[in-house]
């Protein structure tokens, strides 16, 4: 009739745990690498003024791969994660200068919902950005959520 075993695919890089801490926090870094974590995400609110705690925070991570999500990101701010170490800089499209897009020494990864429109997801292809963060909850994970999150992946051509 037609139906059958799904066909054998070629294997993908596996799935990576990235922990995302709300703030600066040494002891929270340290959970993360003894967690497992491969990478961390260090939320920033006020960047400038947590800059001794992220210094401690950093040292923490014992030098796993991080990135910092700021509020707000301008490509100053950028070059100042970059001399901290920065791996990568998460960003929300309308919080982020145009500048940013520049920089090619930090990774660039997008925030961006499961309902962006077909039409704004094919148009990040070109864009220099490394990879896509999916903001949402994803417990429990359906199969309703991954259809979503292969939309995006086939429409973006950006790892999720």
């Amino acid at each position: 009739m037609g139906f059958g075993a799904a066909r054998a695919r070629a294997k993908t890089v596996p799935m990576l745990v990235i922990a995302r801490l709300p703030r600066p926090d040494r002891e929270m870094a340290a959970l993360a690498v003894r967690g497992g974590a491969d990478a961390v995400i260090v939320s920033l609110v006020h960047a400038d003024k947590e800059d001794e705690a992220l210094s401690q925070t950093l040292k923490a991570l014992e030098g796993l791969p991080w990135g910092a999500a700021p509020d707000e990101l301008a490509a100053e701010g950028l070059s100042h994660l970059k001399e901290k170490g920065c791996d990568f800089a998460v960003f929300g499209s309308d919080r982020a200068a145009a500048g940013v897009l520049l920089e090619e020494e930090v990774g660039k990864v997008m925030e961006v919902e499961t309902s962006l429109p077909d039409s704004q997801a094919a148009i990040l292809d070109p864009l220099p950005i490394d990879a896509l963060l999916v903001k949402g909850e994803f417990a429990p994970l359906t199969v309703q959520r991954v259809v979503e999150l292969q939309r995006l992946g086939d429409l973006t051509g950006k790892p999720l």
